[in-house]
């Protein structure tokens, strides 16, 4: 199922053949024009719907973005911490270098 959008026109109303579709990538994203669109807020209230149940629902996946997102700036972290560990060894290992060669 693909999302419509119906450009309007002020006399006639939306026109079919200039319909633009938009496809629906991972975790309920829209995609137009080589844009990931996301959702500011809940989609309007199904008929029948929980609207307990999609606050939830919608809850858990804000909960899942951001403990995707702290670990990959966990990961991050660790990453430049390596890299600064490696560049302090370097430095003591060229100081200590240094030192040898000035006695």
């Amino acid at each position: 199922h693909l999302p419509c959008i119906h450009p309007a026109h002020l006399r006639t109303g939306p026109r079919r053949d200039s319909d633009i579709k938009l496809d629906i990538v991972s975790s309920g994203e829209l995609m137009f024009r080589k844009a990931k669109l996301k959702w500011v807020r809940a989609p309007p209230l199904e008929e029948g719907a929980n609207p307990l149940k999609q606050k939830q629902e919608m809850l858990a996946q804000q909960e899942a973005e951001a403990a995707r997102q702290q670990q990959e700036i966990e990961s991050k972290r660790e990453e430049l911490e390596a890299e600064r560990k490696k560049a302090d060894e370097a430095a003591k290992a060229e100081k200590e270098e240094i030192e040898k060669l000035r006695d």
